[in-house]
C-alpha cells in the first residue's frame, strides 16, 4: 500500500523517496502465497510500475513464501512455483529457479523434556538477573 502511494502521490517528498530509488538493482517480496487473485494482479502491477519508474529493466525480483507448495510431491510443485512467479514479475521463470530448504534434525530426538528439566532447572538461577541491574 505505502509504496502504491509513494508512485501516485507527487508531494515532493514521496517524489525524493522514489527519486532514490533509481536503478533498484532487486525487489524482495515475502509471504508470495499471499498475492493471488485480485491482490495478486494488483502487486504484478505495482511491481511493473515500480520496475519503470525507477529505471530498472534488469531489476532481480524475488519472491519468498514458506508456505508455497499446494502439490505435494514431484517437479509439479515446483513448475507451479515458477508460473506464478513469472505471472507476478513479468520475467519468465523456471522450475530450476525455485530454491526450497528442508530441515535437518541436529538434536538427539531421545533428549526430550523428561531429560531436560531436570537440568534446566539447575542452569535457571545462573541466569536470573541481580535485583539491582533490573531497570
Amino acid at each position: 500500500m505505502m509504496l502504491e502511494l509513494l508512485l501516485t502521490r507527487y508531494e515532493p517528498t514521496d517524489r525524493r523517496v522514489i527519486d532514490n530509488g533509481h536503478g533498484l538493482e532487486f525487489l524482495l517480496l515475502g509471504e508470495l502465497h499471499t498475492y493471488r487473485g485480485r491482490q495478486g494482479a494488483d502487486v504484478a502491477i505495482l511491481v511493473r510500475r515500480l520496475r519503470q519508474r525507477l529505471g530498472s529493466p534488469r531489476m532481480l525480483r524475488i519472491g519468498i513464501s514458506a508456505t508455497m507448495f499446494s502439490i505435494e510431491s514431484g517437479a509439479d510443485k515446483y513448475t507451479a512455483v515458477a508460473s506464478v512467479a513469472s505471472s507476478l514479475f513479468d520475467v519468465p521463470s523456471t522450475a530450476n529457479e525455485v530454491i526450497t530448504e528442508t530441515l535437518e534434525r541436529i538434536t538427539d530426538s531421545t533428549f526430550g523434556l523428561e531429560k531436560v528439566r531436570p537440568q534446566l532447572r539447575a542452569a535457571l538461577p545462573a541466569f536470573r538477573p541481580a535485583i539491582g541491574s533490573m531497570r
